[in-house]
């Protein structure tokens, strides 16, 4: 298991656009029933890293692996 600075070095990520907060925030609200945050900032120098909450990584969790992908692709 690496670092979290190891894991920038392993799997640089560039160009990629993700969905606004607002977005994560309709789908939480839309997996957990709740307005409990979807994502965190996660303090990291350098970066602009977030983490999906552990309420909404639990309702992934008990998704179907075709509902989830469904969602991967929209």
């Amino acid at each position: 298991m690496c670092q979290l600075a190891g894991c920038f070095r392993f799997f640089p990520v560039t160009g990629i656009t993700l969905p606004g907060e607002l977005d994560f925030v309709s789908l939480g609200q839309l997996l957990t029933f709740s307005t409990v945050p979807a994502i965190r900032h996660v303090p990291f120098p350098g970066r602009e890293l977030y983490m999906f909450s552990a309420a909404i990584a639990q309702a992934f969790e008990r998704m179907a692996a075709d509902d989830l992908a469904d969602i991967a692709v929209a």
